[in-house]
C-alpha cells in the first residue's frame, strides 16, 4: 500500500469515526430532552399513598389508574350551542355603528355559506370544502357520482 492510499484510509477512518461521535451525541442529547419532559397534560393527580408504594417498591411500578381528571366540564371545554351566533361588533366609542353592525352580519352569513359548501367531492372522498363553481354544478346536478 502507497503512502497516499494509506492516508486516505486514515482520512476516511476519521471521518467516520467523527461522524460515528456526533451521532451519539445527537442520540444522547435527544434522550436527555426527553428525560426532561413531563407531559402533564395527560397524567392525573396521584394521591400520595401511591408515590409512598413507588419509592418503596424493589422494582418501582406504579399502580395504574382508571379515572382521568379533566380540568373543567364538558360545556366548558367545548362549545356545544347550536345557536347562531350573534354578531358583536364594538366601535372606537364603545357604541356599536350600524356600517360595523351591516358588515358583520354579511360575515356571518358569507360564513355559513362557506360551511355549507362542505360535502364529498368524488368517489369514495371524505368531506372537502367545495369551489363554487363544483358548488353550483352539484346543485344542478351537473356533478355525477357513480355508485
Amino acid at each position: 500500500m502507497s503512502l497516499r492510499s494509506k492516508a486516505k484510509a486514515e482520512k476516511k477512518r476519521e471521518q467516520l469515526r467523527l461522524q460515528r461521535e456526533r451521532e451519539v451525541a445527537a442520540v444522547n442529547a435527544r434522550v436527555a430532552e426527553l428525560m426532561t419532559r413531563t407531559a402533564g397534560f395527560a397524567r392525573s393527580p396521584r394521591p400520595p399513598e401511591m408515590d409512598e408504594a413507588y419509592n418503596r417498591a424493589k422494582i418501582p411500578v406504579y399502580a395504574r389508574q382508571n379515572k382521568v381528571h379533566h380540568v373543567g366540564t364538558l360545556h366548558s371545554r367545548f362549545d356545544m350551542s347550536v345557536t347562531p351566533k350573534k354578531p358583536v361588533v364594538v366601535g372606537d366609542g364603545g357604541e356599536t355603528s350600524e356600517e360595523l353592525m351591516l358588515r358583520e352580519v354579511k360575515a356571518l352569513e358569507r360564513t355559513r355559506e362557506i360551511q355549507k359548501r362542505v360535502d364529498v367531492a368524488f368517489n369514495k372522498g371524505g368531506l372537502q370544502l367545495l369551489s363554487e363553481g363544483e358548488f353550483e354544478a352539484m346543485r344542478k346536478g351537473e356533478l355525477r357520482r357513480r355508485s
